[in-house]
Formats: C-alpha cells, sequence, structure tokens
C-alpha cells in the first residue's frame, strides 16, 4: 500500500485565510505513490472553523480537530497525534495564512522519497494585499520581498541540514515516533526551531527543496515597521533562548547596538536594511523585557481575515 502523507495546518480565527488555504489544497497536484490526508487542528475555545474545513475539503481524506488550550505548540502536537495515528510516515506543515503551489507536495515527497532527509523545507514567498498603497507602504512591501527572497537564496546554497520551519515543511514520521520527539509546550513561539535542533542533536537530517514553493499572505495591518518591531520582540520573549536575566541583558545590549549600526548604515541597505534593523531593535528589547520578567502573549495580536 503506497505510503500515507498527512499535510497539516492550525487554525485561529482567520476564517477567509484559511479558506483560501484549503482550496489550494484541493487544487494541489497529488503525489501519484502515496496517500493525501489533510489534517487541520484548531486552536480555540471551539469548533468555529470545522464547517469551513468540511465544505472546502469535501471527497477529500481530511481529520478535523480541536485543540481548546491556547498554545501552537499543543496545536503542532495534536496535529502530529492525529496523522501518527492515521499511519502517516511523513507529516507535513504550513500556516494557516498562505497558499500552496500546485506542484509543492509532489516537489517535497519526491525529495524525501529520494532520501534527501528527515526535514525538507522550501521557500516562502511574500504576497500582498492589493490596492492603493502610501510611499512608506511600497518601500515596507520591497524590503519584505527582499528579506524573504534572501533567505530563500540563502537556504539553497546551503548542503547540509538547512534550518527548516513550519511555515513549509516535511518532517519523517520516524523523528515523531522513533525519537519520541514532540514540540515544547512550554513555548509559545520559536517551537518548530527548537524541535528542529533537538532533531539534527539527535542525528536527524535536513535539506532544502527551492521548487516546493508556499505563499505567505500579509495584509495591511502588518506592512508597517511597528508590526515588524512587536513581532521580533514577542517571538524572542515567547522562544527558546537564554535563561539567566543576565544573558538576556548582555544579548539584548549587543543586539541593540549592532541594530543602532545597522540605522546608520541604511543609505547603503535600502528597505530590506532598513526592516532588519527594525526587526534587530525589536529582539533586542525582547531580551531586555525577557530579562526584566515580561510575559510573552500567546499569538500576540492576530492578524489577517
Amino acid at each position: 500500500m503506497p505510503p500515507m502523507i498527512a499535510v497539516c495546518c492550525l487554525t485561529r480565527q482567520r476564517p477567509v485565510m484559511l479558506t483560501a488555504l484549503l482550496k489550494s489544497f484541493v487544487a494541489l497536484n497529488k503525489p501519484l505513490n502515496a496517500r493525501t490526508l489533510f489534517v487541520v487542528v484548531e486552536n480555540d475555545t471551539g469548533p468555529h472553523s470545522k464547517a469551513i474545513v468540511e465544505s472546502e475539503l469535501r471527497g477529500e481524506n481530511f481529520i478535523y480537530a480541536l485543540e481548546p488550550v491556547t498554545g501552537i505548540s499543543r496545536a503542532r502536537n495534536l496535529a502530529v497525534e492525529k496523522a501518527l495515528a492515521a499511519g502517516a510516515t511523513a507529516v507535513l506543515f504550513v500556516d494557516d495564512d498562505e497558499v500552496v503551489d500546485a506542484g509543492w507536495l509532489q516537489h517535497l515527497v519526491a525529495a524525501w522519497q529520494a532520501d534527501r532527509g528527515d526535514f525538507l523545507g522550501g521557500p516562502v514567498r511574500v504576497k500582498f494585499a492589493p490596492g492603493p498603497k502610501t510611499a512608506m507602504c511600497r518601500f515596507v512591501e520591497k524590503g519584505l520581498t527582499q528579506r524573504f527572497d534572501r533567505r530563500a537564496a540563502r537556504k539553497a546554497r546551503m548542503r547540509v541540514n538547512v534550518p527548516v520551519c513550519t511555515n513549509n515543511c516535511l518532517i519523517d514520521s520516524a523523528v515523531f515516533a522513533t525519537s519520541g520527539l514532540r514540540f515544547d509546550v512550554a513555548l509559545l513561539s520559536g517551537e518548530d526551531r527548537e524541535l528542529f535542533r533537538q532533531a539534527l542533536a539527535r542525528g536527524y537530517r535536513a535539506s532544502w527543496v527551492p521548487a516546493a514553493i508556499v505563499h505567505e499572505t500579509w495584509p495591511a495591518e502588518r506592512v508597517n515597521f511597528s508590526y515588524f518591531f512587536l513581532r521580533a520582540r514577542e517571538q524572542i520573549k515567547a522562544s527558546a533562548g537564554p535563561k539567566s536575566r543576565t544573558m538576556n541583558i548582555i544579548a539584548s545590549i549587543g543586539l541593540g547596538t549592532f541594530a543602532l549600526l545597522q540605522f546608520l548604515c541604511i543609505p547603503l541597505t535600502g528597505a530590506g536594511g532598513t526592516l532588519q534593523a527594525v526587526r534587530n531593535m525589536g529582539t533586542a528589547t525582547g531580551y531586555l523585557q525577557k530579562a526584566l520578567g515580561v510575559p510573552a502573549r500567546p499569538y500576540g495580536d492576530i492578524t489577517g481575515n
């Protein structure tokens, strides 16, 4: 019997974006030598998106599950458990603010079946809402596009152990079934990077599949410097990192100083450099707040619809 491939996504209060993602699932060119299962886990107080999932995935092999306890790691782990219980030999993740290319699944599965790694990742390209835009909005969009493209190009040049994130990845089920690894429920962000770090330490391999493309939607409320700063701040507070107050203060001072230097170089680095400086300043602020005991917010402010 062909292997089972579980395509998973988590969702929370984004019915329009979720609908677009599910439509792209249905339009996928599915691998001929594998069976496909879609797993949608809603991390909310009730099954608000269940009807959308049932409507959009009718005729498909799918599982809907509800995780009422707030926490992205809990929701990811539930998706893993549902996939393993269904007999999946590979678990794929994308985010609910993305859509996948028609060939995305075929490219990842082909690379996995060619034994190119236990973790496989692909590029995330950014797309923006249409409509009239201010000069500042266009500047931020240019910087974001440069950032996404440079990250994908850098990973494409790496030969082994390419960093893989759950916004576009395939993970061999053995990572979960054999090692017992799971996403750390103590983390509100960065849980995928921590799982990846632990897996590499145990000898699992990772590689990059440039043709496995997904597109992340950035609504208008995200396309500003404030969002970029706050997102970086909250991500570092919620993720694994230095535990001691002293180390967090040192990290804050070091990265904050580097960010100030980056701001001075903006005439040379342009839009991409500006966004990187803003992000680093947000991260430095996150380290400082972490040292002061300021808690992170689960999910922060949800953007998108």
